[in-house]
């Protein structure tokens, strides 16, 4: 593995991967709950006109989260194996 490889810091592939998380729990139970029609989301003068719509959209931007998600769980790994890497050199 090569340095070049990695595009953010360690401390923010690590953030990045928890506020990720969080985001696709977040937008998975708000899409499931507008899917359901839930009486306190559809009704109401905000209201939206389409919940199916709304639940199609909060679906689709968990899947984005997912993707940004899995991009920096991929850099914290790369990361650590680059740590490793210089670590196991060092002393030559």
């Amino acid at each position: 593995m090569s340095s070049r490889f990695l595009l953010i810091s360690q401390s923010n592939a690590v953030v990045g991967t928890v506020v990720s998380t969080c985001g696709v729990v977040f937008l998975l139970v708000l899409g499931a709950l507008f899917h359901a029609e839930v009486e306190e989301l559809v009704e109401g003068k905000n209201a939206p006109s389409d919940p199916i719509a709304v639940s199609k959209a909060c679906y689709a931007a968990a899947f984005i989260y997912l993707g940004l998600g899995v991009f920096c769980l991929i850099q914290a790994y790369m990361h650590s194996k680059e740590q490793q890497r210089l670590q196991r050199f060092s002393g030559i």
